[in-house]
């Protein structure tokens, strides 16, 4: 390079020389000295032709200089070709290994939609190979919705070169659909030609399955928050409701605008309580069951409990409240009403002790009473005594009665008996000091029924009383009785068969509408004073008796209880005057029973009667005694035994061992505790017959007859 550049640079300077001082001969200096006329003569050599060696000279290492210069362009840019290639190939390789190792599914497309590039890891996903997709229409990897709506965008990209993005299914080579993620861009070659489409698919499957348990979760939440029987609500700091759901808004009485707008405190009775409660979950964070008494619209109180948790900001700031109220006011009555069950079933055990006992003292005066009069001429002024003491024991019977059904009536133990006495005497003693007058109409020939007088007396007392209260000023109470065959259509659905109708009505206050459906429920009362269990005893022993009672009434103008008791047509009772007769009897008798007076004035009846008599104090004894007499060849007829026995075997535990040793044991079962189921199905038990205390000498005398079989 350097040898042609002095090449040139000396061939340019000699030219210049010669080209510069030896010019044409002229008359000046120093043409007229230094000329070509000179140079030839000097040099013998045209200057021209020096000139011309010169700039050939020149020519030659300037063409010399050219050449080395293009070579080495030549060389640098084949060098940078080089680069930029291997640059490309690292760019290509770089390209490709991302798109290979991309976890979505990318693929180039022609004009035509075919496939002509896919990557691997794309097409792993789908569970195809590069090669099995390549030149294939792009829809066979799409569901048909997928490709509808894929078609149209890319007839869009095809003719204004946007790009898209959008949500479709895929289908996998086993047939799984894949939900995706679509982006799709037009791609062009270097003369701006459309040359067909860059599609990636990603796969959001996941992501879908995520949003949709989000979405059910949310649903789930929502349909929890909307459908639970508790009141649920979120709320400011300051109280103010952010959300309720309808179970909150029907607890308080209020729309969905007027709680969102409403001053909290107007739910509290005082405002302390919210203040109290606000400061009891920010001292703990989360309250259970916090007890409040809460306002509904209407001005009603509810006694509640709430559990809530506090709200706080991702900062830590406490923003509000969440949590649930509970009504409790029903369950509170329900508690009250159990605990008053709880001393009802308490004062019950006490009355049923007293009834027992009272029964047996009863049974010593009313079995007294009846051997005295056996002993005095009838129509006497003694007679006329005793017959009084007699009525006051029966009196003094249904008062023990009505403490056995105290609590809901118990079994009753029917027989048939006239009921036109037992309404009379009932009503007239229910009333006996008030300011009433109780006026019957009830026909001679009214139909007997099969009934527990004591519980039947009982209906009848409770019914009369009601009445009493409704009238405080005084009044009349009407009680008609009528017998009443009732078909089989009937409204009430009573069977089809004869009836006592009874009807109790009074001219009193009245009961609402709204209370005459809830009269018979337990514990319901509109007295300051009662238990509210009178109506719902009374329910229970009409409907024991197969019966049905109903109630009409009136504000203002009084109140109508109506009872149908099944008659008993077939089974007349002995004749009241034919009952005072004791008829005599022979056989052998064992009676068991704990109490003295009642084993010796029983004792002293059943010897009028005829009847020899052994005694025991308890079960023991007894089934010693009737083993005895019945080795002997001298067994009992009859067994008398007491069901309840102090500290001892009682009646029930005594006619199974007596009928192991006898099946054919003849035994009577008596109790003053005659709610006891054995008294009302006593042949289940295996007795024969059934005595409820107290009894008189006739009653006895009856069954004994029956039971024995034996008459003089």
């Amino acid at each position: 390079m350097k040898k042609y550049f002095y090449t040139a640079s000396a061939a340019f300077f000699i030219y210049g020389i010669l080209g510069g001082i030896v010019v044409p001969p002229g008359t000046f200096f120093p043409a007229n000295i230094l000329n070509t006329d000179s140079f030839l003569t000097t040099f013998h050599i045209p200057v021209q032709v020096l000139r011309a060696v010169c700039a050939s000279i020149a020519a030659w290492a300037l063409a010399g200089m050219l050449k080395i210069f293009n070579w080495e362009i030549r060389s640098k840019l084949h060098e940078a070709q080089d680069i930029l290639k291997q640059q490309l190939k690292e760019s290509e390789e770089r390209y490709l290994e991302i798109v290979e190792s991309s976890t979505d599914i990318i693929h180039a497309i022609d004009v035509e939609y075919l496939i002509k590039l896919s990557n691997r890891s794309g097409c792993q996903l789908l569970g195809y190979t590069p090669e099995e997709l390549t030149d294939s229409h792009i829809k066979v990897i799409c569901t048909a919705g997928t490709w509808e709506e894929l078609e149209k965008n890319l007839d869009k990209i095809t003719r204004e070169g946007s790009a898209f993005i959008d949500e479709g299914q895929l289908i996998k080579k086993n047939g799984e659909p894949m939900k995706v993620a679509i982006h799709a861009m037009a791609v062009y070659d270097n003369h701006r030609k459309f040359g067909g489409m860059r599609l990636t698919f990603r796969d959001i499957t996941q992501r879908k399955l995520a949003e949709e348990a989000l979405r059910e979760s949310e649903e789930r939440y929502r349909l929890l928050f909307e459908e639970s029987r508790d009141a649920i609500f979120l709320n400011t700091r300051e109280g103010k409701f952010i959300d309720i759901n309808q179970t909150g808004l029907e607890l308080f009485g209020y729309s969905k605008e007027e709680i969102m707008n409403i001053n909290p405190n107007q739910l509290y009775i005082h405002p302390d309580d919210r203040k109290k409660f606000q400061q009891e979950i920010e001292d703990k964070e989360f309250v259970r069951d916090y007890p409040v008494k809460l306002r509904k619209k209407s001005g009603k109180l509810m006694d509640c409990l709430v559990t809530s948790t506090l709200r706080r900001t991702n900062e830590g700031k406490i923003f509000g409240y969440q949590g649930i109220i509970r009504d409790i006011t029903e369950r509170k009555k329900m508690e009250e009403e159990l605990q008053n069950i709880e001393k009802l079933e308490s004062v019950g055990i006490m009355a049923g002790g007293i009834a027992h006992d009272f029964n047996n003292i009863l049974t010593t005066i009313a079995g007294s009473i009846s051997l005295a009069k056996v002993s005095v001429v009838s129509g006497s002024t003694l007679y006329g005594i005793l017959i009084d003491a007699e009525k006051a024991c029966s009196q003094a019977k249904n008062l023990t009665t009505q403490l056995l059904t105290f609590s809901w009536g118990g079994a009753p133990i029917k027989k048939v008996a006239r009921v036109k006495e037992l309404i009379i005497n009932s009503a007239n003693f229910a009333s006996r000091g008030s300011h009433i007058d109780c006026f019957f109409s009830i026909p001679d020939d009214l139909w007997p029924s099969e009934v527990d007088e004591g519980q039947i007396a009982q209906v009848i007392h409770n019914l009369v009383i009601n009445a009493v209260q409704a009238m405080p000023e005084g009044g009349s109470v009407n009680i008609t009785a009528e017998n009443m065959a009732v078909a089989a259509d009937n409204i009430l659905s009573l069977d089809h068969r004869d009836y006592i109708k009874i009807s109790i009505k009074d001219e009193g206050v009245g009961i609402p509408n709204d209370h005459v459906k809830k009269i018979f429920d337990p514990y319901f009362t509109t007295k300051n004073e009662g238990s509210g269990l009178g109506l719902a005893t009374t329910f229970s022993i009409i409907k024991n008796h197969s019966g049905h009672i109903d109630v009409s009434s009136e504000v203002g103008r009084g109140t109508t209880f109506t009872i149908y008791l099944p008659a008993s047509k077939d089974m007349y009772p002995v004749n009241v005057h034919e009952r005072f007769k004791a008829h005599k009897g022979e056989g052998k008798i064992l009676l068991m029973d704990d109490e003295y007076s009642v084993r010796t004035t029983v004792c002293k009846m059943l010897k009028h009667l005829g009847y020899e008599v052994e005694i025991a104090s308890q079960g023991n004894e007894a089934i010693a005694l009737y083993e005895k007499a019945l080795k002997s060849g001298q067994p009992f007829h009859a067994v008398i035994m007491d069901l309840t026995i102090r500290g001892g075997m009682g009646g029930q535990e005594t006619i199974q061992n007596l009928l192991s040793i006898d099946p054919n044991v003849k035994a009577i079962v008596s109790s003053g505790y005659f709610n006891d189921p054995i008294m009302s199905d006593y042949e289940k038990y295996g007795f024969c017959g059934v005595i409820p205390k107290p009894y008189e000498i006739e009653d006895l005398s009856a069954l004994l007859r029956k039971i024995i079989a034996y008459s003089v």
